[in-house]
């Protein structure tokens, strides 16, 4: 992951004392959860006192909240632009792996925001997993989409267990955030073609399934 988390929304090289504070939000609570991250640890991060954090921020909740749904719109955008990008090709493994690289390196790009959907969603209060859920749902049922279209397609093997088989493929992508290293010897790109080879042959008709290259890029 980066060693300074930049969210989504702001690039700038000047951030925002909002910015500030959610760029460092994201890396605690990603790296020590929910319960174990206070704002005035956050405040204190950021440089700032610890009252001026409630001039952004109501609650750690909100701030909680915030840093998922901007986690959300990056993988959700980066998603979005693959599917444009490779909607002209007729090869289904083209497509996939078009999204698998996208949802990766939205994963490490905006590193603790989208972690901490891995690491602190679950444990996060109700209001606050029922605030962002439908943007994970809504991601997720893109995803469904894919698969569903490559089954109708016959790429991919009907199962009675879609479900069960996108949540494999997107546990394979996200558990990559406690192992990989995308500084090392081995890139995102490798990742990708890693977690496709090895999920389009447990999951492709033999008869349809098309030679495997582990070379290939996405558009």
């Amino acid at each position: 992951m980066t060693s300074r988390p930049t969210a989504p929304t702001s690039p700038g090289d000047e951030p925002s004392g909002r910015q500030r504070l959610l760029d460092v939000g994201a890396a605690l609570l990603a790296e020590h959860g929910y319960a174990d991250t206070t704002l005035r640890q956050v405040a204190r991060e950021a440089g700032m006192k610890a009252g001026s954090i409630y001039y952004h921020f109501d609650s750690k909740d909100q701030l909680l909240t915030e840093v998922l749904r901007l986690g959300m719109t990056a993988v959700t955008d980066a998603f979005d632009e693959a599917v444009g990008h490779s909607r002209d090709t007729a090869d289904p493994l083209v497509r996939l792996h078009a999204v698998v690289q996208a949802h990766l390196r939205a994963l490490f790009e905006f590193g603790p925001y989208t972690a901490t959907h891995v690491t602190a969603f679950h444990y996060a209060p109700k209001d606050v997993r029922s605030g962002v859920l439908p943007l994970r749902d809504a991601y997720e049922a893109k995803w469904q989409n894919l698969l569903d279209d490559l089954v109708a397609d016959g790429a991919l093997a009907a199962t009675n267990t879609p479900r069960v088989r996108r949540l494999h493929l997107l546990d394979l992508m996200n558990s990559a955030i406690h192992w990989f290293d995308p500084t090392g010897t081995e890139t995102i790109d490798d990742l990708a073609n890693s977690i496709v080879e090895l999920f389009w042959v447990g999951a492709t008709n033999s008869a349809h399934s098309p030679a495997l290259n582990t070379d290939r890029n996405s558009p």
